[in-house]
């Protein structure tokens, strides 16, 4: 502790050095003098190069600022130009008025930035503790939502993985449908409800369509979802950059797990568990241990509940009776037209 308050009193003398290197410097580049001002603008040059004289204007910059420091650490503040006085006894006369009024205005800062804080805190903590992020996905019925944004054309989902992908372990079943055991968990986290959140949705149909039908199941639960539409331009500059309660996103890209492993991505998820996991699995070379890490990578984010995983949609196409090799679960966003005939 006295090493840290030393470090801040060292930080504190340095910044006011520069600072007054740094206006002495600009009042030096300015042009006209403490002479001119002092004197009048009818001033003869010779009466302004004598005030010059007295005041030690006709010395090196250099020279001045080290007598002015040498003073202010002698409690010399100098003399006001405009009346004449100490500067010394002027701001004592006006620290009268104006200490208190400082301080006020301290005492007010420090209690609103506490009670903002305080305030951001509990909006943090909102989804922070894990029985909360349980009590989301059990309060959510995915059939329900797939049929109601898909028309059933969607797989639900356990976690972040596609059902498509290799190594794919169907997790499902971790969270069933339960508003009953969602109200318990949201009782255990010491939640009180109604628990009032923003529900930020981007423009594609899944989200704002499916969003109405999130916030309704919510709704069952205590979980009071404030819709709020936005366009992307919004979503990425706010949203993307993790500043939200809760938002409805469909991640398009093939196998962008280590995104978990990043603290810094929009989800905020911060584990070093699954970091060390990550690491051994984009290490270790065996079909069989990749796919063992793999598995067990899906079973933490899930167990975490990092986010409510919701669906896989159904890549529909449309297309000519008799075509073949068109791929059904598109892996990338393209399809290998060589393989493409007629028959």
């Amino acid at each position: 502790m006295p090493l840290f308050v030393l470090r801040r009193l060292l930080s504190f003398v340095l910044t006011l050095l520069a600072t007054s290197v740094v206006v002495f410097a600009v009042l030096e580049l300015l042009p006209g003098n403490a002479a001119q001002v002092i004197l009048g603008e009818t001033a003869t040059p010779e009466s302004i190069a004598a005030m010059e004289d007295k005041l030690g204007l006709n010395q090196p910059a250099a020279t001045r600022y080290l007598s002015w420091m040498g003073g202010m650490l002698q409690g010399q503040t100098g003399l006001s130009i405009s009346y004449d006085t100490p500067t010394a006894q002027l701001m004592a006369e006006r620290m009268q008025v104006t200490l208190p009024l400082a301080v006020m205005a301290m005492g007010l800062t420090v209690a609103l930035a506490l009670a903002l804080g305080i305030y951001a805190a509990s909006q943090q903590n909102k989804v922070g503790d894990v029985r909360v992020r349980r009590a989301l996905s059990h309060a959510i019925d995915k059939k329900a939502f797939i049929d109601g944004v898909f028309e059933g054309l969607a797989k639900p989902i356990g976690s972040h993985m596609a059902p498509t992908d290799a190594g794919y372990v169907d997790l499902t079943g971790a969270y069933a449908y339960d508003p009953e055991k969602a109200k318990a968990l949201l009782k255990e986290a010491g939640v009180q409800t109604p628990l009032n959140v923003t529900l930020t949705l981007p423009p594609p149909p899944y989200a704002r369509k499916g969003g109405e039908i999130l916030a309704a199941q919510l709704a069952k639960v205590g979980i009071i979802a404030k819709i709020e539409n936005v366009e992307w331009a919004q979503w990425l500059g706010g949203t993307f950059k993790g500043n939200f309660d809760l938002t409805v996103i469909n991640h398009v890209e093939p196998l962008d797990y280590m995104a978990y492993a990043n603290p810094q991505y929009y989800w905020g998820y911060d584990s070093k568990a699954f970091r060390d996991l990550a690491a051994n699995h984009a290490a270790t070379t065996g079909a069989k241990e990749r796919t063992q890490l793999f598995g067990d990578m899906q079973r933490m984010i899930t167990k975490d509940a990092v986010n409510v995983f919701l669906f896989n949609a159904t890549n529909t196409a449309v297309y000519r009776k008799g075509l073949k090799g068109l791929w059904s679960s598109s892996p990338v966003f393209a399809n290998d037209m060589s393989a493409v005939s007629w028959q």
